[in-house]
């Protein structure tokens, strides 16, 4: 995972500010928020991280497929359209 891994503590600190600032926006503007961390910590719990992100931003195709499915769990919760 290159230089972020090496400062991870620091980015992740970053990452947390801003992660807790969508966070206020998406509630305020009634907005679906998907948390794709969480998913992330899952993933990670069973595999390397450089399964999922070959430099600590950026995802490999896993990690995009990852996102997509959680995209589509997390917004199909909450949108009647795409319940069946």
């Amino acid at each position: 995972m290159g230089k972020v891994k090496e400062r991870w503590a620091e980015y992740n600190r970053e990452v947390q500010k801003r992660r807790e600032i969508v966070k206020k926006l998406s509630t305020e503007h009634q907005a679906i928020l998907v948390e794709f961390q969480e998913a992330f910590n899952r993933a990670l719990a069973k595999t390397p991280a450089e399964n999922w992100i070959w430099d600590g931003i950026y995802p490999m195709p896993a990690g995009h497929e990852l996102m997509a499915r959680e995209w589509l769990q997390q917004v199909s919760r909450k949108l009647k359209f795409m319940k069946g």
